[in-house]
């Protein structure tokens, strides 16, 4: 009997079936089998290896301390050192969480929003200062920045959970108060269908609420605030209290169970819990994730505690020696972890006034408390918070890159003296390319031609024509030239004083004005070309370091008279959201924010975009400028690049008033190149940008001597001198005149977006998440809506 397998219905097969193919079966069978096991192994060993090299609390603590007694860190951290990676592991989880959305880091930023039984106030932890933001109404709790920004990029306000006092409430409403950060001005509010609400957070254009009193999650939009959902996940007795929205598609929270507490994560599109960490500590509140690790405090303990995020291992990092203490409220900035200490007090004594709460500063790196101090929160600490720097300030932990200022002081010098190599070699190119064309003009066999050569001229700033080659033909008229309209700079060609001619293949002439002030201090660096062959400013350096960018790039002067004629032939009530709402189309949900930044400012939209710029409406009003807009939209981008606009709007200022200062944001401006086409301009116009380093101290209304004064420069405007803005700096405008302004603004992507989306007279859309969403009725494709 034949029996190679440990199976018995293999076996009886031998038996039934004996011959020669069998035993090629048996062995066949035998590979098959001892693959499977290799693969079996090489999981199981690689899983091991996984596992046993992610870091623990200690070799991650001992390799960033390495790194900061090396001074690589400084008092900060460079979270995109590569070194610094390598060595701690700290970028290495889930790539996702990157999508947590920083502010940049200006002024005061040595501070921290607290929020307390009875106070919402800021604590700047340098130099000991409070700062009461606003009291009186209840309990403060979860809180997170709101999407109104200053001109540095900075928040400027706060919405926070405010609900009645937990011991015998006179009310049972609770709200979102939308706080002005610096006035602690309440400018609105929105009610909650919550009850006895904790934490509220916020990612993208979403915040999740604990809805504690009724075991569930609220999820809202944003920024309109309105309820989608309510995840019925827990039980009352569960006790939700803190939430992290770590990673897309996804949320941690943290369930107190009135004991032995636990971390949770609960997938959002099956709204289910997937993954459990259970001894997270007694009566547990805070998470921050800070590496592989979670931070949260044992609150009943009295302890800080790191929860590997893979694992659920747990350590201790801190613990009061003292007894009958509670801990409330965390958050990280610069590897020093800030939570609240009070004591442990009966419901109905949390809000005492008179009793007030510790905050200590623990540092995770060198493992020590740094200090304990008592801050006057007159009652219970609920939120440790910095929303000037991160939109998840409560789960996330935030740096303010003061490190990464001390390393740019250290290769400044270094930075300085290669700049100055490059002008040198820049500025030797261009006076042969001069002279080059100086020859080229004076030889009558000489023919200019547009070519490659030219490319990396154009930075010169100069480029009237590319540098000439010997066709052995006659020498072209002046008049037919093709060039590339590049404000020239003082003293390479002509004088300050001289307009230059620029002529372009097919079009007419086009003069431009001498170099202004802002041309000479901060010169366009160009990025490429429209096929109409004028440039377009370095939009990935207008990203990186704005001011290097320049400021205005002018392009020509066009004809605007037939549409000026035109937008003056309207009836004055074309300019009203009535009119427009009936007649054109209407997207609402962006009224707050031109409310503060454009006051009294009218629009008519013809082009308008989500704002990634990606998604692209156009207007029903398109068509009745049309004939108007498009030849000028050819002679400055030319007709192959019209299907790159991603936006395009008449902007009316009235007389006496102001754009204040802001700066654009968003794919559409960070990617885009905004074109203005001045088609009404009176005396009284200032348009001023602003090119300095730091303007978040600035207040967004400014008269203009002020502004000037500030640093901020006149930008050139006439009538017809279409420009490229770099909206990416702070820039306002003033209409002291006695007559309105109109400018044609388009901005366009450097990619095609063909297909759009036609809206329909009368038709409603809104800004959700970010997102146009519209009523029923519009027609989708590029064969309809394609800009001819």
């Amino acid at each position: 009997m034949r029996s190679a397998s440990s199976s018995g219905v293999y076996r009886l097969a031998q038996h039934t079936r004996p011959s020669q193919s069998n035993s090629r079966r048996r062995l066949a069978w035998r590979a098959t089998e001892w693959l499977a096991l290799a693969i079996f192994v090489v999981v199981a060993v690689t899983g091991l290896y996984i596992v046993a090299n992610q870091p623990s609390f200690q070799t991650l603590e001992s390799n960033i301390r390495s790194l900061y007694n090396q001074d690589l860190l400084g008092t900060g951290v460079l979270h995109e050192d590569r070194e610094f990676d390598a060595a701690t592991g700290l970028n290495k989880p889930d790539r996702k969480r990157l999508g947590v959305e920083r502010f940049p880091v200006v002024g005061d930023a040595e501070r921290l929003m607290l929020a307390s039984h009875n106070r919402l106030l800021w604590y700047y932890y340098h130099t000991g200062e409070v700062k009461v933001l606003h009291e009186g109404q209840g309990v403060y709790y979860g809180l997170f920045p709101g999407d109104e920004l200053d001109a540095s990029g900075v928040p400027t306000t706060v919405w926070v959970v405010s609900r009645p006092h937990n011991w015998r409430p006179k009310s049972t409403k609770e709200w979102l108060l939308h706080i002005d950060m610096q006035t602690g001005e309440e400018l609105g509010r929105v009610e909650l269908g919550s009850r006895f609400a904790h934490d509220a957070v916020r990612r993208g254009g979403r915040v999740y609420v604990c809805n504690t009193g009724q075991g569930s999650i609220l999820e809202l939009s944003f920024p309109e605030l309105l309820q989608i959902r309510a995840l019925k996940l827990f039980s009352v007795e569960e006790h939700v209290n803190t939430l992290a929205a770590l990673e897309e598609g996804s949320l941690w929270a943290v369930l107190h169970n009135l004991g032995q507490s636990e971390l949770v994560k609960i997938d959002l599109s099956s709204d289910k819990v997937v993954q459990r960490h259970q001894h997270v500590g007694a009566k547990a509140h805070g998470i921050v994730e800070w590496s592989w690790w979670f931070l949260a405090l044992d609150s009943d303990n009295v302890a800080l505690v790191a929860i590997h995020r893979s694992t659920g291992e747990r350590e201790e990092l801190w613990k009061a020696h003292e007894h009958g203490g509670f801990l409330k409220g965390l958050a990280v900035v610069d590897h020093v972890a800030y939570f609240g200490i009070s004591g442990h007090k009966p419901r109905e004594a949390r809000s005492d006034p008179a009793d007030n709460s510790e905050l200590a500063a623990y540092h995770l790196v060198e493992r020590r408390m740094l200090w304990r101090r008592e801050v006057p929160t007159h009652g219970l600490l609920n939120i440790v918070a910095a929303p000037h720097l991160g939109v998840g300030s409560t789960y996330y932990a935030m740096d303010t890159g003061r490190a990464e200022v001390a390393a740019t002081a250290q290769i400044k010098p270094v930075q300085g003296s290669l700049r100055k190599q490059q002008e040198a070699a820049l500025e030797a190119r261009c006076a042969k390319f001069n002279q080059d064309l100086i020859s080229c003009r004076q030889d009558p066999h000489c023919q200019v031609n547009q070519g490659p050569a030219g490319g990396d001229l154009l930075s010169c700033g100069v480029c009237v024509e590319f540098p000439c080659k010997d066709e052995g033909g006659a020498a072209a008229d002046p008049e037919q030239r093709i060039g590339a309209a590049i404000l020239p700079k003082e003293g390479l060609f002509g004088s300050s004083g001289t307009a230059v001619k620029r002529h372009y293949a097919g079009q007419a002439a086009v003069n431009l004005p001498p170099a202004s002030e802002i041309q000479q201090q901060f010169s366009p660096v160009l990025g490429g070309h429209w096929k109409s062959g004028l440039p377009f400013l370095d939009g990935k350096l207008k990203r990186e370091d704005a001011i290097r960018a320049g400021v205005q790039l002018l392009l020509g002067r066009v004809d605007v008279s037939g549409l000026k004629r035109l937008l003056l032939e309207q009836p004055a009530k074309v300019w009203s959201a009535e009119v427009q709402r009936a007649q054109n189309a209407k997207v609402h949900g962006r009224d707050q924010n031109l409310d503060k930044y454009k006051p009294g400012v009218e629009h008519m939209h013809l082009v308008f975009s989500d704002q990634d710029g990606e998604k692209v409406y156009q207007f029903p009003w398109y068509t009745t400028y049309q004939d108007q807009i498009e030849p000028l939209l050819h002679q400055v981008v030319g007709a192959g690049d019209t299907d790159k606009i991603i936006r395009m709007q008449f902007a009316r200022m009235p007389p006496g008033t102001q754009i204040r200062i802001h700066r654009d944001l968003g794919g559409y401006s960070l990617y885009g190149h905004r074109i203005h086409f001045p088609v009404i301009v009176g005396p009284g116009l200032q348009f001023l940008s602003c090119p300095q380093p730091v303007m978040h101290d600035k207040p967004t209304s400014m008269a203009p001597q002020e502004a000037l004064q500030a640093g901020c420069l006149p930008v050139q405007v006439e009538e017809g001198l279409v420009f490229e803005l770099n909206n990416n700096l702070p820039h306002l405008v003033f209409n002291t005149g006695t007559e309105a302004r109109v400018h044609l603004i388009v901005d366009l992507a450097e990619t095609p977006r063909p297909k759009r989306i036609m809206l329909h007279s009368g038709q409603r859309c809104a800004y959700v998440d970010q997102k146009i969403v519209c009523n029923s009725g519009a027609l989708s494709g590029s064969k309809h809506a394609r800009l001819s």
